[in-house]
């Protein structure tokens, strides 16, 4: 094995070993059924809801999308 062939293994193995799991998108940056999909998730959470900081930004956007202006671009 070459020099820069045993770094790339290394480098590719220390990735795997940092799985962080899904990487979330914000809830602006969601398009609508993504950000449904978030609030079902939000709604199953029941009280906690209010202490997951991720629900409580997509509670704000879909509030913002659902009272944009026309003139407003919705994603």
């Amino acid at each position: 094995m070459t020099r820069s062939a045993g770094f790339a293994a290394v480098v590719l193995i220390g990735l795997v070993g940092c799985d962080r799991g899904a990487v979330r998108l914000a809830p602006t940056h969601m398009t609508d059924p993504q950000l449904n999909q978030e609030l079902q998730r939000c709604r199953g959470l029941g009280l906690k809801f209010y202490d997951d900081k991720e629900c409580r930004k997509a509670q704000k956007e879909r509030t913002r999308r659902f009272y944009a202006k026309p003139s407003e671009p919705v994603r």
